[in-house]
């Protein structure tokens, strides 16, 4: 089965102003299409994650249902799917054997083929009816049993042709993210699996812009411990400028209601002991065992506000709990906010010049009574994409991604745009991350190490050409440096020599003592430790008065004779020189995590594919 998605423009060009009053000019309200809402919540899991075992715990554990390497096209599942899977397999098999077996000439080795199981019990079965029918022969009871039949296999059919879809649809959102992202960089990038990617349980949630929805969870885990975790929601239809600043914050986009898996839950209960949400009404008929509903009410008992928010501490809780580790840092929210034509009296591009000052607004969350210079305008409705038809407004704390001609939903074009938002984010908080580590009053030797350790080779992404969009190194570099990443980096590179010339003065005495150390202790082993000096030794210590002589009688009984006592001493000798050698020697080192295989594989290899327009033409 293949991905189909639309990639490229139509060529539109910009007409002309005409001189002539145009009635969109009057003053109106800014509405516009809206196409989707991603909010890219990032955290810090500290530096040598182990992202495989992590995700094979998630899988394993039912809080995440497809995970992938981008440097495979093998997609790993999880419980769910595979159960998904077992009763497909289960349902596909009892259609064909009642196909089989009421075919006008069914064929009894066929039916042992298809299913043993099912056959040994039809035979058991027809043979019990049988015998009752010769022992108590009754010519007047004739039953037909045509219309059960064929509603039987009714069901059997439409229960198969569910889970296939099921089975179908968590493949198809687990890989449409993995195989966007191959496309968008250079196969190079992924010759070191730098992150697994996981399709998260969704959150089912309602508001007053989107009404009831789903929101698919996408999880990043990279080796560096920055992980991202994607929401992907609705947004409405008709949106006015007070919907859009509302989709723009994760926090202030208020919920109705939402439902949050079981298994999430239970793990997010299980790190913050909130026990009651995922216990509440255990009897309650209405109640769907596979969700926790969270109300308004719920979150004012505890004087928070229900929002999208809420929903990323929730999972953020879970993966903690799943991982053993604790966010290092603040988490931070970056919103992208996906528009198409607008639905107000202006038409295309020329929306932006008619409410610029709306747009500029709502590129800085700010409210409609905000005023802004007209510097500040074009800075912030400064378009980075290449094609005539689309804009994307790049802000520090949220893009405007808009396709002026779009009316409809694409998930896949606005991935498009999140890949390198979502790039330059993980760029910036590995900076962060090394900020942190070294920014400590007391930074020890190691962590010191582990700092330059990542500034030397640990940054992957940091200023290299990995996405082969035309744009995309244009986003990555508005996002980075609005979020003052060269500047970090700079700051972050001095700070790191000063340490180091620090840390050298500490090693060049460190060296010095274990210089010493080892001269003393060679001295010592020469002098002291030698097999006859230990006898010696022992002979003259107990020549010493009476109690030095039941001492060393005592441990001659001990350990068996004079010659045992000799042998364990010289052995007990060795090993601490030894020890202490290696430790005084020893320097940190830093190996990456090795990769390996993690949550389970469908027995049928089920291959997704993305193909782009001119592919699909063609075909």
């Amino acid at each position: 089965m293949k991905l189909k998605t639309l990639v490229g423009g139509n060529g539109w060009v910009r007409p002309k102003k005409s001189p002539v009053s145009d009635p969109a000019e009057t003053p109106h309200e800014l509405r516009m299409t809206g196409r989707g809402s991603y909010y890219s919540y990032s955290f810090d899991l500290g530096p040598g994650l182990d992202i495989f075992a992590i995700a094979d715990r998630l899988l394993t554990k039912n809080l995440a249902t497809v995970a992938a390497s981008p440097a495979t096209t093998k997609l790993r599942v999880g419980k769910r799917v595979i159960e998904a899977e077992k009763a497909h397999q289960h349902a596909e098999t009892f259609d064909q054997f009642l196909t089989e077996m009421y075919s006008e000439t069914p064929r009894f080795k066929e039916m042992i083929r298809i299913s043993k199981g099912l056959s040994l019990s039809i035979g058991y079965v027809v043979l019990k009816e049988a015998m009752k029918a010769y022992l108590r022969p009754s010519k007047d009871l004739e039953i037909s049993r045509d219309d059960r039949l064929d509603d039987t296999r009714k069901m059997v059919k439409e229960s198969e042709e569910k889970l296939h879809d099921t089975l179908m649809s968590y493949h198809i959102d687990g890989a449409l993210r993995v195989r966007i992202e191959q496309k968008e960089h250079y196969p190079r990038y992924f010759n070191s699996e730098p992150y697994v990617r996981l399709e998260m349980d969704r959150v089912l949630f309602a508001d007053s812009i989107a009404g009831k929805t789903a929101s698919q969870v996408s999880l990043m885990l990279h080796r560096s411990g920055i992980c991202i975790l994607t929401f992907s929601t609705d947004a409405g239809e008709d949106m006015d400028f007070a919907q859009m600043l509302s989709v723009l914050g994760g926090s202030s986009r208020k919920l109705v209601h939402m439902k949050i898996s079981r298994s999430v839950m239970s793990a997010y209960a299980n790190s913050h002991g909130i026990r009651s949400l995922v216990k509440r009404n255990p009897t309650d008929p209405n109640r769907d065992p596979n969700w926790v509903t969270i109300t308004q009410e719920d979150a004012a008992a505890v004087d928070e506000t229900l929002s999208l928010t809420g929903a990323f501490l929730a999972y953020l809780g879970a993966i903690e709990n799943i991982s053993g580790r604790e966010n290092q840092s603040e988490w931070q929210c970056y919103t992208t906010l996906s528009l198409g034509a607008p639905t107000c009296r202006c038409t295309g591009p020329e929306c932006k010049e008619v409410h610029r000052s709306d747009f500029a607004r709502l590129a800085t969350r700010a409210k409609a009574t905000t005023a802004l210079t007209d510097k500040a305008e074009d800075e912030l409705l400064e378009n980075h994409l290449k094609l005539s038809q689309t804009e994307i407004w790049i802000a520090p704390g949220s893009a405007i991604y808009v396709g002026w001609s779009a009316n409809s939903p694409d998930l896949t074009k606005d991935l498009h745009q999140i890949v390198p938002l979502e790039s330059a984010i993980l760029q910036v908080r590995q900076l962060e991350q090394i900020d942190l580590i070294t920014s400590a009053a007391v930074v020890r030797d190691k962590k010191l190490f582990r700092a330059q350790n990542i500034l030397a080779v640990g940054l992957q992404e940091y200023q290299r050409n990995l996405l082969v969009g035309p744009d995309a190194p244009a986003v990555i570099d508005a996002l980075t440096t609005k979020q003052g990443a060269e500047d970090l980096y700079d700051r972050l590179m001095d700070r790191v020599k000063v340490l180091e010339s620090m840390v050298s003065t500490r090693y060049s005495r460190t060296q010095s003592r274990r210089s010493i150390a080892i001269s003393i202790s060679g001295f010592l082993a020469v002098l002291l430790f030698l097999l006859p000096r230990i006898t010696d030794s022992i002979e003259t210590f107990s020549r010493q008065g009476e109690w030095p002589v039941k001492a060393v009688t005592k441990i001659d009984e001990l350990f068996g004779g004079r010659g045992s006592v000799v042998l364990w001493i010289y052995l007990l000798a060795i090993s601490a020189f030894i020890a202490a050698f290696v430790v005084v020697s020893l320097r940190p080192r830093f190996r990456p995590v090795r990769a390996r295989k993690f949550g389970y594989s469908t027995k049928r290899e089920i291959e997704i594919s993305l193909v782009d327009a001119g592919e699909r033409d063609s075909s």
